[in-house]
């Protein structure tokens, strides 16, 4: 499926870029991050579960 104009701009994506994007049907799609500690998770379940864990250890 090829990109669509949402009219949003994608930070240190050059003009250049989003047309190459558009000629080859490459997507671009945003995610949330969760942080806790120096992790990342893409499931807050996870940090949560960590972050619990953590709690725990004296």
């Amino acid at each position: 499926m090829p990109p669509t104009d949402t009219g949003q701009t994608m930070p240190g994506t050059s003009p250049e870029d989003i047309a190459e994007m558009t000629k080859f049907g490459v997507s671009c799609t945003q995610i949330q991050q969760f942080h806790f500690g120096e992790y990342r998770y893409t499931n807050l379940r996870d940090a949560v579960a960590q972050a619990k864990r953590a709690a725990k250890t004296p």
